[in-house]
């Protein structure tokens, strides 16, 4: 039998990334993007639907008789009516641990970056202003922080959240893991969710987007983060409250805030994310939800996906959800 394989989003991945063809008898379709309402057009007849953010629900599913696994290019499961898939005896792998290092190196990035204000001294440079300095430097960027000492803050203690907290560990940083803010009782070798926004010069979001971390960070959150802290969210945009993200910036709740992702991506070239609007500030980094995209962990995604194929085609199904 011929497996027909259908990638709904290829372009998750960069053109440099090498997706292996399965060691199995197959038929292998890509498109870049696909919209909702083509998803059933595209699957029809197919067997094994490759997916990163491109949603397949219930109604999907029940369109897809030849569906047999949805294979995930990527951790996240929200897309996927998980429910719909197991009734239905389709199989269902995402992607783990492929990324950790590079996220995490990500937020160890952005926290640098703000804390010492790399992006308003670059640009100063390249508006000139530095050229008219009467001394060797210039001082008008704002001001420029050590992490040395720094209390950083985990929110998510996955392999992601404790690799980012062992690198700011090395770099003198105190690290401590905040407890889920739905918790009956505090861990050991954990803080209480708001005693940890209370103490924390850098907040790095790292959990899962479920219902109890959904806007996790609002109005309420921001108004107990007394130390103006840097907030770094490299885990997923619906995290955190936009809107409630632009007045603690604007009130000086928090001091900057460097976010690889956003409520919706990507964004219209006319999004009304007042998040978005504040892009060209100094204190403020967004970068396109390329934390994970370095080129080892791209490869290692595409190579892992590729194996959570095979072992299903195999009757060995790896990284079940």
């Amino acid at each position: 039998m011929t497996m027909r394989i259908v990638f709904l989003d290829r372009a998750i991945f960069a053109d440099s990334v090498k997706l292996r063809s399965p060691s199995f008898n197959h038929e292998w379709s890509n498109y870049d993007v696909t919209d909702t309402d083509q998803i059933i057009t595209r699957l029809n007849g197919c067997n094994i639907a490759v997916t990163s953010k491109i949603p397949i629900r219930a109604a999907d599913m029940d369109a897809l008789p030849s569906l047999r696994m949805i294979a995930i290019a990527g951790a996240g499961t929200d897309h996927i009516d998980l429910e719909a898939a197991a009734l239905r005896g389709i199989t269902v792998a995402n992607l783990r641990g492929y990324a950790w290092r590079a996220v995490a190196e990500h937020a160890i990035a952005m926290s640098f970056a703000l804390a010492r204000n790399l992006k308003s001294y670059s640009n100063a440079v390249t508006e000139g202003r530095w050229s008219e300095a009467d001394a060797f430097c210039w001082h008008g960027g704002g001001e420029i922080r050590d992490l040395l000492g720094s209390c950083f803050a985990v929110f998510g203690r996955g392999a992601i959240g404790a690799e980012a907290g062992r690198l700011a560990s090395l770099l003198g940083m105190k690290v401590i893991y905040a407890e889920r803010q739905d918790a009956d009782k505090v861990r050991p070798n954990y803080v209480a969710f708001d005693e940890a926004l209370a103490i924390a010069d850098i907040i790095s979001l790292h959990c899962p987007l479920i219902a109890s971390t959904r806007e996790m960070i609002n109005e309420t959150a921001f108004a107990k983060m007394h130390r103006r802290p840097i907030l770094i969210n490299c885990g997923r945009g619906g995290l955190v409250n936009e809107a409630a993200l632009v007045k603690a910036l604007d009130s000086g709740q928090i001091s900057a805030a460097g976010f690889d992702v956003l409520s919706k991506e990507p964004p219209s070239k006319h999004d009304t994310n007042p998040f978005l609007k504040l892009a060209h500030r100094p204190n403020v980094m967004i970068t396109p939800h390329v934390g994970w995209a370095s080129q080892a962990a791209m490869q290692s995604a595409a190579d892992m996906l590729i194996g959570n194929i095979e072992a299903f085609e195999a009757g060995n199904p790896e990284n079940i959800v």
